[in-house]
């Protein structure tokens, strides 16, 4: 048998990269045997206990997982406390997390492990993962007899228990010992037998004296991509200290991480919420130190569906230096990240939503599509002239050059702010872009500047020092409305939802697409640029995909 595809990495500045550092939540053979004290299981503290497992203190900080059971509601809940052989969880709403598809999906809704009182049955493990030190130093393993023993150990000082099932056992030595991770995959009295990449086996027959960690965080991103294998997904917690990045290869301790190629990973930062759909404020930031010519996280060549979420870049202003960048052949997307002080914040082809660029020369590179994302800063807010993107709802603002740049290939570019440039707001000149629903305000170069080839649909134009449109031959529908007054409630602090001044941000309110369906049957009242404005008495909207809250400036 292989490493499971489903593995959780667990990253942490507080980690070790000598730790287990991951989980298994999909595994076959945890213990069947959960129950809890009467009437508790739907309350914010139930009391767990299982006929297979006497909880210790030592489990205290530790997550019970609970994978399945008639009416259970499966996910992670963290031990609060220990007693008569029986663990009490932490189960109040949003202290746990849901499992869906074996990821941390969200946040439990309710309280309890369970719909119902008193629960039986449930299939349980303990991830010792989350957590800064190994659960258990082994100092005294003993593989088992040849063949199959090959894969079991024993261990006198730390008896092979039902809660090391699904653990990541990193093997640092020991005669005879092949130095490398293993997760247990299932026990059988005081034996474990593990599964280890490809044809390994924990080493020699019979050897003894081996030594090696059960549970415990990593402590770098670099070090995961030296193991990891399809599928994986790793975590990452916030700290607010930055991990630092001082190396610029890839995938080893301290070093830049690239997903492997075959891979499909799911990558996400998270402060307390250890879920894939968080709103965390806080992100765990990568800083580079003391190198150059670097990618901070990459895909390499790997044209597999990776997803990274809610993770920060920062390149230390370091020379050819990159945030981010994605192979073009896959379905890689990101969310929720952030590029700092790159020379190219994100690169290459990805759909990126909600992702924002702080003072990079170039934010934003040849993506295939960006959605609700933002540059701030730099000299290029967003450049598309390796190849056509579609780009909706974006902001490029104070940057020295172009806030929007394209090169000779179509582009389809909608409700999306230009403001603030040293450049033109938009250079699509040569190619045959749609743009639509977009502003271009107080830029030193031209608001649009555009060929004949190009098509203006409902974009507006003010205080542009060269002009507001280059060619009053393209097609437009209407006219591009001129504007005579800051549209923006509060440009300066980056508040880019249209004002009510006439000549300004009046114009713009219901002044985008759509308006009149293509049927006739229905008018929409858009308003033109990012942001929308906020009637009286409205809600505080929604926001893209997950979690819907606004990238800070």
């Amino acid at each position: 048998m292989a490493i499971p595809a489903t593995l959780i990495h667990e990253v942490r500045t507080t980690g070790n990269d000598a730790n287990g550092g991951g989980f298994d939540p999909a595994n076959a053979n945890f213990a069947t045997d959960g129950t809890v004290d009467t009437n508790t299981g739907n309350t914010a503290s139930p009391v767990f206990s299982s006929a297979s497992y006497n909880f210790v203190t030592g489990d205290i900080g530790a997550w019970l997982f609970i994978k399945s059971g008639t009416n259970s509601i499966p996910g992670w809940y963290q031990i609060a406390s220990v007693g008569s052989n029986k663990a009490t969880l932490t189960a109040t709403i949003g202290s746990a997390f849901e499992m869906v598809a074996n990821l941390p999906y969200r946040a439990n809704t309710a309280a309890g492990i369970a719909t119902v009182g008193t629960p039986t049955g449930l299939t349980w493990g303990i991830d010792y993962s989350q957590q800064a030190s190994a659960q258990i130093a082994y100092t005294d393993m003993v593989i088992g007899s040849a063949g199959a023993g090959q894969m079991t150990f024993t261990s006198a000082g730390n008896p092979v228990g039902k809660n090391i099932i699904g653990n990541v056992l990193n093997v640092t030595g020991g005669t005879g010992f092949t130095v490398q991770r293993v997760v247990v995959s299932s026990t059988s009295g005081t034996t474990a037998t593990v599964v280890a990449t490809g044809s390994n086996t924990l080493g020699t027959a019979a050897s003894t004296g081996g030594t090696a960690n059960l549970g415990g965080a990593w402590l770098s991103l670099g070090a995961v991509g030296a193991f990891n294998l399809t599928g994986h997904a790793i975590a990452i917690k916030y700290n607010a200290s930055a991990f630092s990045v001082t190396s610029s290869g890839t995938n080893s301790a301290g070093a830049c991480y690239q997903t492997p190629a075959s891979s499909a990973m799911t990558l996400f930062g998270y402060d307390t919420n250890r879920s894939i759909t968080n709103t965390d404020a806080n992100r765990p930031t990568f800083e580079a130190s003391g190198i150059s010519t670097f990618t901070l996280i990459s895909t390499g060549t790997s044209s597999s569906s990776n997803r990274f979420y809610n993770l920060i870049a920062d390149g230390n202003a370091l020379s050819a230096s990159k945030g981010f960048a994605f192979q073009s052949t896959g379905r890689n997307h990101a969310y929720n990240c952030k590029a700092i002080d790159c020379t190219t914040g994100f690169d290459s082809g990805a759909y990126l939503f909600h992702c924002y660029t702080d003072g990079c020369t170039t934010g934003f590179t040849s993506q295939k599509a960006c959605f609700d994302c933002e540059a701030k800063g730099g000299t290029t807010g967003f450049n598309m002239e390796a190849g056509g993107a579609g780009i909706n709802s974006c902001r490029a603002s104070g940057c020295s050059g172009d806030g929007f740049s394209g090169g000779a290939f179509a582009n389809f570019i909608t409700a999306c702010t230009a403001y603030g440039c040293g450049g033109d707001g938009f250079d699509l000149s040569g190619t045959v872009s749609v743009i639509a629903s977009c502003v271009s305000y107080g830029n030193t170069g031209y608001g649009f500047r555009v060929d004949a080839s190009a098509m203006l649909l409902s974009c507006y134009a003010g205080n542009n020092g060269s002009g507001n449109l280059t060619s009053t031959s393209c097609r437009q529908s209407p006219a591009l409305v001129n504007l005579t007054a800051d549209p923006f409630t509060n440009a300066a602090s980056f508040d880019f939802s249209p004002n009510n001044t006439a000549g300004g941000g009046a114009l713009l309110r219901a002044g985008g697409l759509p308006g009149v369906s293509p049927s006739g049957t229905s008018t929409g009242y858009r308003d033109a640029g990012m942001f929308q404005h906020q009637d009286a008495g409205g809600g505080s909207g929604g926001g893209p995909l997950i979690g819907g809250r606004l990238v800070q400036a």
